[in-house]
């Protein structure tokens, strides 16, 4: 498959674009709108790098008592102690009301001959 179009850009520039597909490479395109690069980083300005600087020597020490804080180990003066307890035993002091039963009638089955 080959195809092809050409299109007026926000900045009034025609960009064009081919394109090419196959089963050996697959989807390709030529395009005068595709981006050129990598683009380099700009480097700080002296002021911005010294602040730069300043916050992350701040975010380390911040770290740093962090986990200084952490391992401080306070001491206590409670000492375990086993805690002897005796459930109370024997019948409740409850009285339940009691449950409704049904009187059982019972008649004998028929005898078949």
């Amino acid at each position: 498959t080959r195809g092809g179009y050409s299109y007026l850009d926000s900045h009034g520039l025609v960009q064009n674009v081919n394109y090419v597909s196959d089963d050996v490479n697959g989807f390709r395109v030529a395009a005068s709108n595709l981006p050129l690069g990598r683009v380099t980083p700009q480097e700080d300005e002296p002021a911005v790098a010294h602040e730069k600087a300043k916050a992350v020597a701040a975010l380390h020490q911040a770290a740093v008592l962090e986990a200084a804080e952490a391992a401080v180990v306070h001491a206590n003066n409670v000492v375990p102690e086993p805690v002897h307890l005796q459930a109370p035993s024997g019948p409740g002091a409850v009285a339940h009301p009691p449950a409704y039963v049904a009187e059982v009638h019972s008649t004998p089955a028929p005898v078949l001959v």
